[in-house]
């Protein structure tokens, strides 16, 4: 009887012990399923915030960029020759007559290049703030985290007239822009809109390379 009696409670200890294991192996599994939905929650979060991050970079950034390219246009919109009643020859007109200047000061055997640096000592104190906001404003969007730069310095390039194209092609040739912002230019297509007809684009066509046009 005894025997009978041990052997019922052996094979109930055994059961329990099997069932404990059943529960422990639930449990670990419970347990692993928790880990997992709670890796998955902190991975959502996470990437919650690198996309708050993101947002809220890109929103400093075009803050900055548009703020700056307003500088630019009421800066080109306000542009006169210092050699001209103060009423006249405002804006993007200014240059026009520029170019015209470069093309009449036709010296034999001069480069377009030569022609324009002396252009420009002429009228640095009227280029000189324009070219540096323009540069500035290029090598924000350059320099920035932001996805799809192209779509910014289209909107750069945009506001650009044939007119000021051709001597920011000059400029990129000369001595205060071949370092720095001819490189800009390049990688950006920023003279996609020249006039490939005019004299002083055919008489300096070959030094860029062919990004800056496409």
């Amino acid at each position: 009887m005894f025997g009978a009696v041990n052997s019922v409670f052996s094979g109930l200890a055994f059961a329990g012990v099997v069932y404990a294991i059943v529960l422990q192996r639930e449990e670990v599994a419970m347990a692993k399923q928790e880990i997992d939905e709670t890796r998955k929650i902190l991975e959502a979060q996470n990437d919650l915030t690198k996309s708050q991050q993101v947002c809220q970079t890109k929103q400093i950034f075009e803050n900055t960029f548009f703020q700056t390219l307003q500088l630019f246009v009421r800066l080109t919109s306000e542009m006169a020759l210092s050699d001209e009643p103060a009423n006249d020859r405002l804006g993007k007109g200014v240059f026009k007559r520029y170019l015209q200047e470069i093309i009449s000061d036709n010296r034999p055997d001069e480069s377009t290049i030569a022609r324009y640096e002396r252009f420009y000592e002429s009228r640095a104190h009227e280029l000189g703030h324009y070219f540096r906001v323009l540069y500035n404003l290029v090598k924000l969007v350059h320099r920035s985290e932001i996805e799809e730069k192209r779509f910014y310095t289209n909107l750069i390039r945009a506001n650009l007239s044939d007119d000021e194209v051709l001597i920011l092609f000059l400029n990129g040739l000369s001595v205060r822009g071949h370092e720095n912002f001819k490189p800009l230019m390049e990688e950006y297509a920023l003279l996609k809109n020249i006039d490939k007809t005019h004299l002083l684009y055919s008489s300096s066509e070959n030094t860029y390379a062919p990004s800056a046009f496409e």
